[in-house]
């Protein structure tokens, strides 16, 4: 799986699949060895397997199409 998976994109959110954990949520964090080792949460990811990237630029164009339709019709009142 590529680092760059798309898991579902909308149109304010992209989510990927975590480099890090490859999208389980968790990562082996060994001391020494095998003997030693535990299942932690993916820290890059917050254990969600998943990265959410917000299209700010969308949400940005959504808000001033919505004033000026509001403002268009303030003055049409």
């Amino acid at each position: 799986m590529s680092d760059k998976a798309k898991v579902k994109s909308g149109f304010f959110v992209d989510r990927t699949v975590c480099p890090v954990c490859q999208g389980a949520g968790c990562v082996d964090c060994c001391q020494t060895g095998d003997v030693d080792c535990v299942t932690i949460p993916c820290d890059y990811c917050q254990g969600k397997g998943v990265l959410a990237e917000v299209k700010k630029e969308r949400i940005f164009l959504l808000a001033v199409i919505v004033l000026m339709v509001v403002g268009t019709v303030a003055i049409l009142m």
